[in-house]
């Protein structure tokens, strides 16, 4: 129910609605005729239609390509829900495209949309999630900050014969726990991880790195490769490409000559002595050594 009730919605208020298949060339079809004002859909789709315009439009000639941009910019809304866009995705669509992008935080349980927001450009993007919609009530377990719990009048009653289930998702006050943490800044919620996620503690989730610079001489006796190349910043833009926001690494160690991972005699990473050995953490800060992302100095 929560992916229907929104396009009954629409229906009521008389708006024409289609459902196309997943294939980017028909999409794009579609837009291409000027008569598409709305676009919603996930991330996973937004990433297949820029990939078809670099692999396949932008190859055709400069009126045709006219065609499908006038398309796009004609859209009255773009909305990306179930998720986030990649920093590369996003990036094409607002700047490339010039397309408003907004995005939806909903659930199956909420029926609906819960909270959103439009794209504005701020350091940590890819975590803030905008303002309750029309007519929800959001609030947070700890005040500014804990988990999420959302009430509207399109949410569940309940799982169907588990009452046991269903009493554990609600508050005393009937708000659904919607098991993301989140902080309450700049007038909007920005998610923080998950209550399943033993190490969160309701603090910014850290996602670690370890790397090794492999140096190239190519048998000209100069570098191609130096460790002071390589940034956090730099690896984040570059594993974007393929890894979702919440894999890309907030911590970084580059591993110097005689440093080893620590395995299992399986050759497994033994993941708790790594940490410590490579994330030494003293009081609440991590060691100088360790290279650590700076949300609010850079633009994934």
């Amino acid at each position: 129910m929560g992916g229907i009730m929104p396009l009954i919605a629409g229906l009521c208020r008389g708006v024409q609605l289609e459902i196309v298949t997943r294939d980017a060339s028909v999409i794009w079809e579609r837009l291409r005729t000027g008569k598409v004002t709305a676009l919603r859909s996930a991330p996973g789709i937004w990433a297949n239609l820029m990939n078809y315009y670099k692999e396949t439009i932008s190859n055709l000639t400069p009126h045709v390509i006219e065609q499908y941009i006038r398309g796009v910019q004609n859209l009255h809304s773009a909305i990306t829900s179930g998720g986030y866009l990649l920093p590369h995705v996003r990036r094409f669509w607002v700047d490339e495209m010039n397309l408003p992008m907004s995005m939806t935080y909903a659930g199956t349980e909420m029926g609906g949309p819960a909270i959103y927001r439009s794209s504005l450009h701020f350091p940590d993007e890819e975590r803030r999630v905008g303002t309750p919609w029309p007519d929800v009530a959001v609030k947070l377990s700890g005040g500014d900050q804990g988990e999420i719990l959302i009430k509207s009048p399109t949410l569940f009653l309940g799982y169907l014969d588990n009452s046991e289930a269903t009493k554990a998702a609600f508050d005393e006050d009937g708000y659904f726990k919607t098991g993301d943490i989140g902080r309450w800044q700049d007038e909007e919620y920005i998610l923080m991880g998950r209550t399943s996620d033993p190490n969160n503690h309701l603090t910014e989730q850290r996602v670690g790195i370890l790397v090794r610079v492999k140096v190239s001489n190519e048998g000209r006796g100069e570098s191609l490769c130096h460790q002071h190349d390589l940034t956090l910043e730099r690896l984040r833009e570059d594993l974007s490409h393929d890894l979702p926001l919440s894999m890309l690494p907030t911590i970084m160690h580059v591993l110097r000559d005689g440093e080893e991972i620590p395995k299992t005699l399986s050759d497994k990473v033994r993941r708790k002595d790594a940490v410590s050995k490579f994330f030494p953490v003293s009081g609440l800060e991590l060691s100088p050594m360790v290279g650590k992302w700076d949300a609010e100095a850079f633009v994934v």
